[in-house]
């Protein structure tokens, strides 16, 4: 929303990006033979009958299938904004929704401590998970606006380290924080008490 739009009509540089994809050696390795465009009007227009459906029963029956799921928006986005994503992240109808909506979003810090976003997330006994994540200072493109948090989010998320509520946890539950974040809290709430955990820096 604050940013002024130096590259339309995405208004983020992806020069490099062209330039990679657009590299003979990368096409033969990926097999293709096209010149990359990030955004083409006719692919566009093509796809735009496919472009608003509901979803959200697949992906409550992916989480519930043991399927982790991530969603994340840049506190600035204006099309994709937190607001609404958290807002049906909130109304999903699923196994761990009272868990999901009672807690409090956990902030997350970098190393020099200031709050670079805010996650909340349930666990489902069988590893599916589902979490929402605010990333701060970011707008559309998280990875452009905030590239060091968005590459430790999906880290984390790949890795399964995000914090995260445990609808059944085990006696023993120890969370490894990453080098660029520090949970500002070293507990979770099960059933509305507070779960001592173990922080490995």
């Amino acid at each position: 929303m604050r940013q002024k739009c130096e590259h339309p009509p995405l208004c983020y540089d992806f020069s490099n990006v062209d330039k990679f994809l657009n590299d003979k050696k990368v096409q033969e390795e990926l097999g293709v033979d096209t010149k990359w465009q990030e955004c083409n009007t006719i692919v566009n227009v093509m796809f735009n009958w496919d472009f608003m459906h509901n979803f959200h029963h697949l992906l409550i029956d992916q989480v519930e299938a043991g399927t982790r799921v991530l969603i994340y928006a840049g506190d600035v986005d204006y099309i994709c904004n937190w607001i609404g994503n958290k807002h049906w992240a909130l109304n999903l109808e699923w196994e761990g929704q009272e868990q999901f909506n009672k807690q409090d979003d956990l902030d997350i810090k970098n190393s020099s401590g200031k709050s670079v976003a805010k996650v909340r997330s349930v666990t489902l006994d069988n590893g599916g998970q589902f979490t929402f994540m605010q990333i701060k200072e970011a707008g559309h493109m998280v990875p452009m606006d905030q590239p060091a948090v968005a590459l430790r989010m999906l880290n984390d998320f790949l890795d399964n380290k995000l914090p995260s509520h445990h609808l059944s946890p085990p006696e023993h539950v120890s969370l490894e924080a990453s080098e660029q974040f520090e949970a500002s809290e070293q507990y979770v709430f099960v059933d509305g008490q507070p779960l001592e955990i173990d922080i490995v820096l």
